[in-house]
C-alpha cells in the first residue's frame, strides 16, 4: 500500500502546469481508500517524502556494488522516521572513494530519472520541506566519513563540521540549484570523474592542514 500510495502522489504532484498542493484527501481518491488508511501508513505528506527519497537511496546501496561497503543509517540522535532504511554507504579507507563516485552517480541519475517530479518538490515551500531534511540526514554521515578520512592525524573538531557543512551543502546545493532554477541535464559522462570531487577536495584540505599549510583558492 505504501507504494501505491507513493506512485499516485507523485502522480498528483507532476499533474498540471505549475505545481500545486497535494492534500492526503487527494491521494486517497486517487488510490482508492479512506485517509484513516493513509495515516496508518504516513503521518503527513512530509513524510511520505522523505518516505519516497529513503526508499530510492536504499535500492541503491542495497546495488550489488556495494555489496562490501558498510552501509549508513540514520543516526539515533536525529529520530528519523525511517531508521532502518540505508541511505548511504561509508568512504572504503581514508584515500579510497569509489563507493562515493558510484553512490554519486546513481544519485544523480535517480533525480535525473524524476526531475520534474523533484522540480515541483524542491519548489513547493507550502508543505515540502525536502531540503532541509536531505542535509540535515546527511551531515552527521558525512562527518563520520571526515573522521575516517582523517586517520591517525589530528584535525580539530571545528575544521570536520566546517568541511562537512561546506561539502553537504555543496552537493545538494547544487542539486536544488539545479532543480530550481535550470533545464539543464546534470548527468553527462564528461562528470563521470567528478562524482567524488568533494571527498578528494576534503582528503587534499586534511593533507594541507596536515602539513601546515593553508588550502589556496
Amino acid at each position: 500500500m505504501r507504494s501505491a500510495i507513493a506512485k499516485a502522489f507523485a502522480a498528483l504532484v507532476t499533474e498540471g502546469a505549475v505545481p500545486h498542493r497535494v492534500t492526503v484527501v487527494d491521494i486517497a481518491q486517487r488510490v482508492g481508500i479512506d485517509r484513516k488508511t493513509f495515516y496508518y501508513y504516513f503521518e503527513t505528506t512530509d513524510i511520505l517524502v522523505q518516505w519516497i527519497f529513503r526508499q530510492a537511496m536504499a535500492r541503491i546501496v542495497l546495488l550489488p556494488e556495494f555489496s562490501s561497503a558498510t552501509l549508513v543509517y540514520p543516526k539515533q540522535s536525529l529520530y528519523d522516521p525511517f531508521p532502518d532504511l540505508p541511505f548511504y554507504v561509508e568512504v572504503a579507507s581514508e584515500s579510497d572513494f569509489s563507493y562515493q563516485t558510484a553512490y554519486f552517480k546513481y544519485w544523480g541519475c535517480y533525480f535525473q530519472a524524476n526531475r520534474e517530479y523533484y522540480r515541483r518538490v524542491f519548489m513547493g515551500a507550502t508543505y515540502f520541506q525536502l531540503f532541509d531534511y536531505i542535509t540535515t540526514l546527511y551531515l552527521p554521515a558525512i562527518e563520520d566519513d571526515i573522521r575516517k578520512m582523517q586517520g591517525e592525524r589530528a584535525v580539530p573538531e571545528v575544521a570536520i563540521k566546517f568541511l562537512a557543512e561546506y561539502h553537504t551543502m555543496g552537493i545538494f546545493g547544487r542539486v536544488l540549484y539545479h532543480y530550481t532554477r535550470t533545464q539543464s541535464f546534470m548527468m553527462q559522462r564528461e562528470l563521470d570523474p567528478y562524482f567524488s570531487y568533494g571527498h578528494r577536495s576534503i582528503r587534499t584540505a586534511l593533507d594541507l592542514y596536515h602539513e601546515g599549510k593553508e588550502p589556496s583558492g
